[in-house]
């Protein structure tokens, strides 16, 4: 009986004074149509990430609309147009951004593709950007891929690039030269060889991207006679050589001592 009587007593007192105790949320408020445009202007003249993440903290106190979407749809594009915002990355930053994704009902694949191509010197991030990408149904397109495999070259991460490639045949993009071309790139710089060979092989067009990663696969690999071979083939089947693809060239075979295919094509 007393322990009850205490606990009467404590859920009759407040630890506040009457005139301070928090008032309800009135989930009836909306913002007028002048204050929605108003905000949606600012987020377009946003110069700062400082100066979004304030109008952030404004919308986030605001009750839940219909145009609510637009808020996060607009705070990411307005990120993303902020040229210094990766440069140079900034964990705090690419946190923001990843939680503003996150809080999107419906993000587009545009906004994916932008954060993952801001990031290539972080493969890890981009990966998942793209498993959380996958895991919400969002379906990646041409630029999604190459993308996230060039992330994934530039830090040697070979598991997440064999992941992507997978997809790509799974999704049927591996006839997309770009695609093909920037897996080609990936194992070039893994030291697989051979499946540069392959994706050479079986590509669905030869350009000069893709003659040009053979080649340098090859010399970096200690190859300089197939880099040769490939590059004379490259010529016969007339593909558009340009000038720096055959003079990187001829100056890497300088460089092994083959003085004659430097000279003999000056």
């Amino acid at each position: 009986m007393r322990m009850a009587a205490t606990l009467s007593n404590a859920t009759t007192t407040t630890p506040y004074p009457a005139s301070k105790t928090p008032k309800p949320h009135n989930n009836s408020y909306s913002i007028s149509p002048q204050q929605e445009y108003s905000l949606l202007s600012k987020l377009h003249s946003c110069k700062s990430v400082s100066q979004l993440k304030q109008i952030h903290a404004f919308i986030i106190k605001t009750p839940k609309s219909p145009t609510h979407h637009m808020y996060a749809k607009k705070l990411i594009y307005s990120l993303l147009q902020l040229n210094h915002f990766f440069s140079p990355p900034n964990d705090k930053n690419l946190n923001y951004a990843f939680s503003l994704v996150k809080q999107w009902d419906k993000p587009d694949i545009y906004a994916y593709n932008a954060l993952i191509q801001r990031m290539p010197s972080n493969s890890m991030q981009s990966f998942h950007l793209y498993q959380e990408m996958m895991t919400r149904g969002i379906i990646p397109d041409t630029y999604t891929f190459p993308f996230v495999l060039k992330a994934c070259s530039h830090s040697l991460a070979l598991w997440e690039g064999q992941q992507i490639h997978a997809h790509c045949i799974k999704m049927f993009f591996m006839e997309n030269v770009y695609v093909n071309n920037t897996l080609m790139r990936l194992y070039a710089v893994c030291g697989m060889l051979d499946v540069v060979e392959k994706l050479f092989e079986q590509g669905p067009v030869r350009d000069v991207v893709s003659w040009t990663t053979l080649i340098q696969a090859y010399l970096k690999m200690g190859f300089p006679i197939d880099a040769v071979s490939a590059f004379f083939r490259m010529c016969q089947e007339k593909s558009n050589t340009g000038q720096y693809d055959f003079s990187c060239c001829a100056f890497r075979m300088l460089q092994v001592g083959r003085l004659e295919f430097g000279q003999e094509n000056s």
